[in-house]
């Protein structure tokens, strides 16, 4: 997935997390969710490092705490978990070629 792809998939997540927020203003998760894609969308941006990657659990909180209740949502968050993972394993390829 190209760096516009993802900041697409992850601005989505965003919105359905706005949308999710206007029937629970007071979550936390929701809001814990709202600053991981804020950050997510600053990395693939190029305005965050990407040294906070392995803090992101939007997968889990999709298990734990969406699903059933926001399907839409649980969805967009564990794709966007998905290209996490894919973020990382490219990262880790990187710092391989930088370091040898």
């Amino acid at each position: 997935m190209t760096s516009t792809e993802r900041r697409n998939l992850f601005r989505r997540a965003l919105d359905a997390t706005a949308a999710a927020q206007a029937s629970a203003p007071e979550s936390r998760v929701l809001l814990s969710i709202q600053r991981q894609l804020e950050y997510l969308i600053g990395v693939v941006s190029g305005s965050h490092p990407a040294d906070r990657l392995d803090d992101i659990i939007l997968g889990l909180q999709a298990v734990r705490e969406i699903e059933g209740w926001h399907d839409e949502l649980a969805d967009l968050l564990h794709r966007c978990s998905a290209e996490v993972e894919a973020m990382k394993r490219e990262r880790a390829l990187v710092t391989v070629k930088i370091t040898h």
